[in-house]
């Protein structure tokens, strides 16, 4: 696995003054978007303007530092906040048996896939760990035995681990 070529150079490039990005920090902790009891839907429009993408469940803002990416926002019936992720926008990571799983797990990019691109690659995990905004999925296979341990940030893949069996 690599890290994304676009990743480090967009994100330095887009290298907001720290300051600025303390101060929304704690206007988004104040507003109670971060409280289970609080967030909803309309408080994400409400923070956040129209989103790009939006359907009865979910509220999409496309990112201009990964362009192939939004954040997704999902919400249930009663306008709770359920998740929220990043996610690529185009998803075409889809194999159709354990050796093409394996081909496709060395194309994953650090940086640039997402924990979406990883369940559609790879199927449901054999653990899940941790919860938002850092946690891992784990994967083994039949014919290596090897234990994949991809680790996510907020939805974005920033480590795989490779295990012996």
């Amino acid at each position: 696995m690599r890290a994304h070529a676009n990743a480090v150079p967009a994100l330095d490039a887009w290298a907001p003054d720290r300051s600025n990005v303390e101060a929304l920090a704690e206007e988004v902790r104040a507003s109670g978007l971060y409280n289970s009891a609080t967030a909803s839907g309309e408080l994400v429009l409400r923070l956040f303007g129209a989103p790009d993408a939006r359907t009865k469940d979910r509220f999409a803002y496309n990112l201009v530092v990964l362009p192939d990416h939004a954040y997704e926002w999902l919400v249930d019936e009663g306008d709770r906040i359920e998740a929220s992720s990043l996610v690529r926008r185009f998803n075409a990571l889809r194999p159709t048996d354990a050796q093409a799983r394996l081909g496709l797990r060395d194309k994953l990019e650090v940086g640039y896939h997402t924990e979406a691109d990883v369940r559609n690659m790879m199927g449901p995990p054999l653990v899940e760990d941790g919860w938002w905004p850092e946690h891992t999925l784990t994967y083994t296979t039949s014919e290596t035995k090897e234990r994949w341990v991809f680790t996510f940030l907020n939805g974005l893949l920033v480590r795989e681990d490779v295990r012996p069996g």
